[in-house]
């Protein structure tokens, strides 16, 4: 495996996440996505994570930071997209331990996540992490 850069982007390097949230939401305006980006940078309470192959950036997850009364502080991740080309190659792993080890420093609990359900591969691998199903996700548009 070659040796990835893991670590959080700063705030003028989170438009890089842009072609990620991209592919991961497919048909989702640009425009919409930047302008939920930029609302998001302004929250103390969330960060990315990036890694890197040289100056390339190939994986992003969001992390927000936040305690909930039914899992106590955690940190919850989304979005977490690796371009397909780097799959399989052990990345996904070194990138879970990494939030595994920050969780951990800020004392966290647990590491949260919502998958998408048509997303079998992803669901395949957080259960390899240890992942269970706690519940639904829902929502309603308004």
């Amino acid at each position: 495996m070659e040796n990835f850069e893991i670590r959080f982007l700063a705030q003028d390097e989170m438009d890089g996440m842009v072609p990620f949230v991209e592919l991961l939401n497919q048909g989702m305006e640009t425009s919409l996505i930047k302008s939920r980006l930029e609302e998001m940078k302004q929250l103390s309470f969330y960060k990315c994570l990036g890694a890197f192959d040289g100056e390339r950036l190939v994986a992003i997850c969001g992390v927000w930071e936040m305690t909930k009364f039914y899992s106590g502080k955690q940190i919850e991740i989304d979005n977490f997209m690796i371009y397909p080309e780097y799959r399989s190659q052990g990345l996904g792993k070194k990138i879970m331990n990494y939030l595994y080890d920050y969780a951990k420093q800020r004392d966290c609990l647990s590491v949260e996540l919502n998958a998408y359900v048509g997303a079998p591969k992803a669901h395949k691998f957080y259960f390899r992490e240890g992942f269970h199903i706690k519940g639904f996700h829902m929502e309603i548009g308004l």
